[in-house]
C-alpha cells in the first residue's frame, strides 16, 4: 500500500507541474494504484492539460454582463477572476471554464450545476452564489468576492495556528457542512484549498466541483482531490 501511496503522489506532483507522464508504464507497475484513482489522476491530468492550453482573460474584457478585472488563481474546476457585476454595480468572483473542458470533466459536477447546488445552501460558512451561465464557449459561475486567504495560502506562507485557532476552523467548518447537508448535498472536496480565512473573520467553505445531492448514488464515490480521499471509499 505504501508503494501505491508514493506512486499517487508522484503522478499529482507530475500533474501539477505539467510534466509528462506515461500512463502505460504506470498501469504496469506492481505497485500500482487502485484503478478509480488511476482514472481519476488521468481525467485530472487531461483537464489540466486544456486549462494550460488557455489563453488568460485580460483586465477589462467582458464576459457577458461581467467585466473581468484581475485573475486570482486556478484549479482543476475552473479559473476565478475578480470582476464586476455591471447590472448591480458589485465586485464578484467569477469562475470560467471553457464549455468543452466542463463537459470533459466526466463525473464531475459541471460548472452550472455546481451553481445549481451551491444556491441551495444560505449559511455565513458558504460562500453566496450569485448566478450561473453559458456564453458562447463558455461556462461561469458568479459569487461572493471574499476578502481573505485560504487556508493552503496561510499554511504555504508559513502561518501557524494555536489550538485554540485550529478549534474555531473545525467548529466552524462543521457549521458549513451542517449548512451543507441539511441541504441535502455532499461537498466531497474538503481541502485546505477550498476553504477560506475571510478578513472579517469567518471560515467559508467553496467549491462544489465534486458535490452531489445526497441521495443521487450514480456517481462514482471516488470523485474528489485523490490526495484527500478517505481510504474506505476504495
Amino acid at each position: 500500500m505504501a508503494g501505491a501511496d508514493a506512486l499517487a503522489a508522484d503522478l499529482a506532483d507530475a500533474i501539477l507541474d505539467g510534466a509528462p507522464i506515461d500512463w502505460s508504464s504506470v498501469e504496469s507497475n506492481p505497485a500500482s494504484i487502485d484503478q478509480r484513482l488511476l482514472e481519476q489522476l488521468k481525467l485530472l491530468a487531461r483537464v489540466a492539460d486544456l486549462h494550460r492550453a488557455l489563453p488568460v482573460w485580460e483586465p477589462d474584457e467582458h464576459w457577458g454582463h461581467l467585466r473581468v478585472l484581475e485573475r486570482l488563481g486556478a484549479g482543476a474546476h475552473g479559473t476565478v477572476y475578480r470582476a464586476w457585476d455591471t447590472r448591480l454595480d458589485r465586485e464578484v468572483a467569477l469562475k470560467l471554464l471553457p464549455a468543452a473542458v466542463d463537459d470533459a470533466a466526466g463525473g464531475s459536477t459541471s460548472i452550472i450545476e455546481e451553481g445549481r447546488l451551491l444556491a441551495r445552501v444560505r449559511h455565513p460558512n458558504v460562500v453566496t452564489i450569485y448566478g450561473a451561465e453559458q456564453i458562447a464557449d463558455r461556462v461561469g459561475l458568479w459569487m461572493e468576492l471574499i476578502a481573505g486567504k485560504t487556508l493552503e495560502q496561510l499554511l504555504e506562507g508559513g502561518r501557524t495556528f494555536t489550538p485554540s485557532e485550529a478549534r474555531h476552523i473545525a467548529v466552524e467548518l462543521c457549521h458549513a457542512m451542517g449548512a451543507v447537508h441539511g441541504a441535502g448535498l455532499l461537498h466531497r472536496d474538503i481541502k485546505a484549498h477550498n476553504v477560506m480565512l475571510a478578513d472579517d473573520g469567518r471560515v467559508v467553505l467553496m467549491d462544489f466541483g465534486t458535490g452531489r445531492e445526497l441521495d443521487d448514488r450514480s456517481m462514482s464515490p471516488a470523485a474528489g482531490t485523490p490526495l484527500y480521499l478517505a481510504p474506505e471509499i476504495f
